[in-house]
Parts: C-alpha cells; sequence; structure tokens
C-alpha cells in the first residue's frame, strides 16, 4: 500500500519520502536526551555520586522499582 523507500529498477538510488524523513527527524529528536545521559555515565562527576549513594540513591532506587512493578501490574491487567 505504501512505498516508503523506493528504487527504480534502472537506478540503485534510494529516494526518501516525506514519511520517512518525518519519521527520522523525530527519531533523532528523541534519541537525543538517551545520547546524552548515555554519554553522562562515562564523565567524571567527582563526589557527587557519593554523596547521593549516603543521602537519597537507595530511596530512589525503591520508588523507581515500585513504579516499574506498578506501572508494569497496570499495563498487564
Amino acid at each position: 500500500m505504501f512505498n516508503f523507500l523506493t528504487t527504480s529498477p534502472a537506478s540503485p538510488k534510494i529516494s526518501l519520502n516525506i514519511w520517512v524523513l518525518v519519521s527520522l527527524l523525530i527519531a533523532a529528536w528523541i534519541a537525543v536526551p538517551v545520547v546524552f545521559v548515555f554519554l553522562g555515565i562515562f564523565s567524571w562527576q567527582g563526589e557527587i555520586f557519593s554523596h547521593l549513594w549516603e543521602t537519597v540513591l537507595a530511596e530512589y532506587i525503591r520508588n523507581s522499582l515500585a513504579l516499574m512493578v506498578g506501572v508494569g501490574a497496570g499495563v498487564f491487567i
């Protein structure tokens, strides 16, 4: 029905239509924060992580796990 990537037998070039272009732009826009968070893992944060570990990190982990279980149960139901 929809032919997003088209090739002609005479030409091996791939032509992009507007839907593919818009989809790729949206995907790139959504991927940018994920890439920055991933790159932040490898940067030196000094004493911030040890401070978080001593004060609030355990609570954040418990809250995240509870949220994951709750959302998973809601989706399952």
